[in-house]
């Protein structure tokens, strides 16, 4: 996640940005479901978190169902008052590595690899829009 002046901090987080035609469909707890167990079984991350605008309560519900712990408010993170949730990483996923993700497709290689790509796809989209935000901030 980026910190408060836009530089990259050690923490992940999980997040979602939808289109209010795609609101209440469950895709952001699915998508999130599979980047979760990314982070941990692929990445082999300690801890993930999320980070929510106090309104979203929508997304706030997403954030419980995967359990993750409320931390309170913070500033740390895009310049802005969030709320912050914090999901560790559980046992079974430390102990087995990449077996629940790969278990979850299918225990299909190729099926695991589709969605490391599409993750990295992701990620690269998410830098640049975190780069286009950060252009018209700039601009303010």
């Amino acid at each position: 996640m980026p910190d408060k002046d836009g530089l990259p901090t050690q923490d992940y987080e999980v997040g979602w940005h939808l289109r209010r035609a795609s609101w209440g469909k469950g895709y952001a707890t699915q998508a999130g479901q599979v980047m979760l167990n990314y982070g941990f079984s692929v990445l082999n991350l300690p801890v993930i978190y999320a980070v929510v605008k106090p309104e979203n309560h929508a997304s706030i519900r997403v954030t419980e169902r995967f359990g993750m712990k409320p931390i309170g408010r913070t500033n740390k993170y895009y310049n802005i008052e969030l709320l912050l949730f914090q999901l560790d990483a559980p046992e079974e996923w430390r102990e087995n590595r990449g077996a629940v993700l790969e278990q979850r497709v299918g225990g299909q290689r190729s099926g695991v690899q589709r969605l490391i790509a599409e993750y990295q796809r992701l990620i690269a989209e998410y830098q640049r829009l975190v780069a286009e935000y950060q252009r018209l901030v700039a601009e303010y």
